[in-house]
């Protein structure tokens, strides 16, 4: 009776898949050509991950070394214009699926959002290119309501573009791992797409820093500032962009068939679970939290490595980079963080893809490598051993842009 059930379980599993493929439409409209070639190969969709990634290493390149340098040049209204941006990207993360999701079950393309997304960072980006003028110069208002608001107008589309961009890799990895009858295919499949993202996202940090120290270095007419953001506009702008060149994805295949612990549940559970899919909602995001243990577990990790970033990016480049080798040193050494960030992400993909490595034993690394990281860095910050001798102090300076740019362009966590 066990085999019989287990036999028809595949067999309906099977049966869906195929269903699946037979009713695909694209995911972002467009010649069904270009979807038709995409589903030629399992490569294919690795090449759109790679497109997908390489357009937001441009889009934030630029935007994070803009984002880095809100509280050095624009004093206050800067801290306002971070505040109001990442306020309001919290609280709309919740409603953007269920946005995302009906503007798909309408019929509607997902390629407006990704580019007018983009369009609204480079927005961002390029109204800083102009000072704040101060207190009681005119036109003062208009540029710190033009900040704010084009803060929040990124606050408000950063979670549609971020939600498509999950959308468009996990999709990606769906299908590819579809060719294969190997039910773990999906989770490799998915972990070396998203290191693929990555890889391409922390290098964005890297381009950013080096950009923008070498705009700085080639300035001399002393209008540093302007050449900065029009340069970062520029790049973020390429990235914008580069949305149009995505290729066309199918509809997702029916994720049931593709776990191999729910290949067991019934036609009446498939059905119910992708009735409750298609109505959205937001509680049906904050249902995650509380009624999926894995996303319940994720939460206290990713306030960790908020946490963490926060410290990588502002207070180890103060008291162990700066105080030890010198200001000169506070750049390359943030630079050796994303790079080396950058080159990680697709080695812990590759590695659990090719089977070298679980996802568990990945994690258990990780957490034992950071915590090695900060028991040396407290140890050292005691005097208990020689690592981070102190022979700098270290001085706020805020008025020059030439010295304060490059390490603030790297100070950066999203």
């Amino acid at each position: 009776a066990g085999s019989s059930a287990d036999a028809r379980a595949r067999t309906h599993a099977d049966g869906a898949m195929a269903a699946a493929r037979d009713r695909q439409g694209p995911l972002l409209d467009g010649p069904q050509q270009r979807t038709a070639d995409l589903a030629e190969s399992p490569e294919k969709y690795r090449l759109a991950v790679l497109k997908l990634s390489a357009s937001f290493l441009m889009l934030f390149a630029g935007y994070n070394s803009a984002q880095g340098l809100q509280s050095s040049l624009n004093g206050a209204i800067g801290f306002v214009n971070l505040g109001v941006l990442y306020g309001t990207f919290s609280v709309l993360c919740v409603i953007a699926p269920a946005l995302v999701q009906g503007l798909e079950a309408r019929g509607y393309s997902l390629l407006p959002p990704l580019v007018i997304s983009g369009i609204v960072y480079v927005c961002m980006i390029s109204a800083n290119a102009h000072a704040i003028p101060a207190e009681g110069q005119a036109g003062r208002t208009t540029f710190v309501v033009l900040n704010v608001g084009l803060s929040f107008l990124v606050g408000v589309m950063a979670p549609v573009l971020w939600t498509i961009q999950n959308m468009y890799v996990a999709r990606c990895a769906l299908c590819a791992a579809s060719c294969s009858d190997d039910p773990e295919e999906m989770n490799r499949t998915t972990a070396a797409f998203n290191g693929i993202f990555f890889m391409f996202f922390q290098f964005a940090g890297a381009l950013g820093t080096g950009t923008s120290t070498l705009v700085l270095a080639l300035d001399n007419g002393g209008g540093s500032r302007t050449a900065l953001f029009i340069v970062l506009g520029v790049l973020s702008l390429l990235g914008a962009l580069g949305f149009l060149l995505i290729p066309q994805l199918p509809r997702s295949l029916a994720i049931p068939a593709m776990a191999s612990e729910d290949q067991s549940r019934s036609r009446r559970e498939v059905a119910d679970g992708a009735a409750e899919q298609r109505s959205g909602g937001c509680s049906q995001t904050l249902r995650l939290a509380v009624s999926d243990l894995r996303m319940g577990l994720f939460i206290p990790l990713i306030f960790v490595n908020g946490c963490f970033l926060a410290f990588q990016f502002g207070d180890y480049p103060k008291t162990f980079v700066t105080e030890t080798l010198g200001p000169n040193w506070t750049g390359p050494g943030l630079l050796v963080f994303y790079l080396t960030n950058s080159a990680a992400s697709v080695m812990w993909g590759f590695l659990i893809q090719r089977k070298l490595v679980r996802i568990w034993t990945a994690f258990v690394l990780a957490f034992l490598v950071q915590l090695l990281v900060l028991v040396v860095l407290i140890i050292s910050s005691f005097g208990a051993i020689p690592f981070f001798r102190k022979h700098y102090e270290f001085h706020e300076d805020t008025q020059n842009l030439r010295r304060t740019a490059a390490p603030m362009c790297t100070r950066s966590g999203d």
